[in-house]
């Protein structure tokens, strides 16, 4: 090419010459208002000045930039259509590689893969590169004769190429600031296509590199990587989790901005995707909440060096600054998501405890009327006699049946605890031969209990259905393979984890735990979110409600469970119950009352008449005279008939028209010292504790034995004496 100092003298001269005989293109190109007229314009203008064949104007394009794509292109005809061509073999690819080029004649031969050539019969060549001020190719402008070039006709080509290679590269760049305002502004972003990947598919385009990535921290743990948006050799890649550490990631957050020019994978020779894509540069910058909280990072990598001339910096904030505003309208939506799931599952697990609730207490009412019937039957007949078998089988069932609604109503919340003071240690010893027996011989059960005594006030029956549980749950995790099981006891001081309702009223509360670990399969994120709804199992079948049971009857009794596991690695739960003051030597022992029988007249105000059946035969068998009534207003009603003659009143919890607490006020306005047996089939914890502290008011839980009823009647009527 020419001196400049030449060149530009030579296009002047030929500009002069053009304004003498069209001087209406040369205004053309001085009016041109879009960038498509500037292309148009230039093209003409060097066609006609050249007085060349062909004159095309062309932008660089394809994933790789290994394509052309003219912009405008001029014959001696006049304007033609726009086509796209591979650089690979033409001399268009020396010009992107190596800078202006220029071939007097036989270009043709000296390129024989460019067909193109051979085909429009090119002769002569000469061509510019096209860059932005950085450096980074763009495109390319190009004459191309039929006819060899005289000196003079190629000195007359190089000056005007040279002269308008500024100023058509300023309006490409100006023109792919557009492009890429667009995307950013989401002028031009798909709505059916994942916004980040769009961006980062952009960002690698403009950029000229083979990789463009956005990472977040999961967890909000930078130690842990996930790729929100991969893009390598200007394809999607799935995404997935990485460790940061041994990666130029690692740093991100701590520098905000992080440039490796060069020698990437000698710095950090164990990330194996850096091996993968044959990276030499990398580039990334972190993203930040209105906090200050880092909330992710771009990254570009590159199989070359990246410098100064590649990064376009305000281009790559531009883009940094769109992809965190993604980045931050996601996790606004992912957290809005997950306090609505944890709302609906609130509502569900509320909606799933009351009907569980509910259908104990219907069941309840069956199931007495059942074991009811059967237990008298047994008292009209003799021992040896097959319908004592079938009544005792039928016994049987009711107690199977009542077990399962009681898991029911310690899932719902309304379990009937029995509670008593005991050692925590002791129980989980008690049960050692049967937690043993329970297990596979391939499993090892070991125990770890501390040395001080854990005081708890809890229902022993519940207590063991939960340890049994848990075992038979880590058991399962295990399945046939060689593993261990690990009980463990021991104390801590008002833990910050719990949520509990004793953690709301106290200042400070300790707490005994009982944790159940195992060597077994694990759980994902998923499946440990769901392992306390009803009957949910990592198995093809369910097992029945389980830890469901087990969350409400720890509830019930004022604790909390935990959770911890990892697939492949097992899990943990940990039990938490409040420690009681009482010592071992304060631990209440119930006293015999005897079963003396008193003739009294009882009412017994029931609406299930199979119950109410039950119920009367049961205490005239047990030597009571009896009155009944089916609902509430009932009862009042036939207390007031036989006023002065009732010597107490059992009465059911849930009646129409009044329940049993409305009946046992009533009662009492009429007569104080009235002893009452309050039975429902569910405890309402807040209305049975609340009466159950009332004088002379005891409570029983359905189904019950008849022994147990007659113990209760009478345990009440001497108490009432007593008074």
């Amino acid at each position: 090419m020419i001196e400049t100092s030449e060149h530009i003298q030579i296009a002047l001269d030929a500009l002069n010459e053009l304004w003498g005989e069209s001087p209406e293109l040369v205004l053309e190109g001085l009016t041109s208002t879009s960038v498509d007229e500037v292309h148009r314009w230039v093209a003409r203008l060097l066609q006609q000045t050249t007085e060349m064949e062909y004159a095309f104007v062309g932008r660089l394009s394809g994933e790789d930039w290994d394509r052309v794509t003219t912009l405008a292109v001029c014959t001696s005809l006049g304007l033609q259509e726009n086509f796209a061509y591979d650089l690979k073999g033409t001399p268009c690819e020396n010009v992107v590689v190596q800078g202006a080029c220029s071939h007097r004649s036989n270009v043709a031969r000296q390129f024989p893969d460019d067909l193109l050539l051979a085909e429009m019969g090119v002769e002569s060549y000469v061509g510019v590169p096209l860059s932005d001020a950085g450096g980074r190719p763009l495109g390319i402008i190009v004459l191309l004769h039929t006819a060899a070039l005289s000196d003079q006709k190629l000195l007359r080509a190089e000056a005007l190429l040279s002269m308008f290679q500024a100023r058509v590269a300023t309006v490409m760049v100006m023109q792919r600031a557009v492009k890429e305002r667009d995307i950013v502004l989401a002028e031009s972003i798909k709505q059916d296509e994942d916004v980040l990947e769009q961006l980062a598919k952009a960002l690698a385009h403009s950029a000229h590199v083979k990789v463009a990535f956005v990472a977040s921290p999961v967890d909000g743990d930078p130690r842990l990587m996930r790729t929100e948006a991969l893009v390598v050799d200007g394809q999607v890649r799935e995404a997935f989790e990485y460790n940061s550490t041994g990666t130029p990631c690692e740093r991100i957050y701590a520098e905000k901005v992080v440039c490796l020019s060069d020698g990437v994978q000698d710095l950090f020779p164990e990330d194996k995707f850096l091996n993968e894509v044959g990276a030499e540069g990398y580039v990334a910058m972190a993203f930040y909440d209105s906090t200050g909280n880092p909330i992710g990072h771009v990254g570009l990598i590159h199989d070359r060096s990246l410098n100064d001339k590649l990064i376009d910096e305000p281009i790559f904030k531009v883009f940094a600054t769109r992809m965190a505003a993604e980045l931050g309208r996601r996790n606004a939506e992912h957290q809005r998501l997950m306090a609505e799931r944890a709302l609906q599952h609130m509502q569900r697990t509320e909606s799933l405890g009351i009907l569980a609730g509910g259908i104990a207490h219907d069941f309840n009412n069956l199931l007495q009327s059942i074991s009811g019937n059967a237990e008298l039957g047994q008292t009209e007949i003799h021992n040896t006699s097959r319908v004592a078998e079938y009544l005792d089988e039928i016994t049987r069932a009711s107690d199977r049946a009542a077990a399962l609604c009681r898991q029911m109503l310690a899932y719902a919340g309304r379990a009937a605890l029995k509670t008593e003071t005991m050692n925590l240690n002791e129980l989980v010893r008690e049960m050692a031969q049967l937690l043993k027996v329970s297990i596979s011989k391939k499993v090892v059960l070991k125990f770890d209990l501390c040395d001080d005594e854990l005081f708890v006030h809890v229902d022993a029956s519940q207590m063991q259905q939960v340890v049994m549980n848990l075992i038979a749950n880590a058991a399962d995790a295990i399945g046939d393979r060689v593993g261990q099981i690990t009980i463990r006891t021991g104390m801590d001081e008002n833990p910050e984890i719990l949520d509990s309702p004793q953690r709301e009223s106290e200042s400070r509360v300790r707490y005994s735990y009982l944790t159940v670990q195992d060597t077994g399969c694990g759980m994902t994120e998923e499946d440990k979110a769901r392992i306390f709804e009803p009957f949910f199992s990592t198995k093809h079948t369910g097992h029945g409600l389980g830890l469901a049971a087990l969350q409400g009857i720890i509830r019930a009794h004022s604790g909390d469970v935990r959770v911890e596991s990892t697939p492949g690695e097992g899990s943990i739960f940990k039990i938490f119950l409040p420690v009681t003051e009482k010592t071992a030597a304060q631990i209440e022992t119930k006293e015999n009352l005897g079963e003396t029988r008193r003739n009294a007249l009882i009412l017994v105000a029931d609406d299930e008449p199979g119950v109410l059946r039950v119920a009367c035969a049961a205490l005239k068998q047990g030597g009571f005279d009896v009155v009944t009534a089916v609902d509430g207003d009932d009862a009042v009603r036939v207390f007031n008939e036989h006023r002065g003659q009732i010597g107490g009143a059992l009465l059911d919890q849930s009646m129409p028209k009044m329940s049993g607490e409305e009946v046992l006020g009533e009662l009492r306005k009429l007569e104080p010292g009235l002893p009452v047996l309050l039975c429902s089939g569910y405890e309402e914890n807040e209305t049975l504790t609340r009466v159950s502290s009332l004088a002379l008011v005891d409570t029983i839980q359905k189904p019950y034995a008849i022994a147990d009823l007659l113990y209760k009647v009478h345990e009440m009527l001497e108490s009432a004496d007593e008074k």
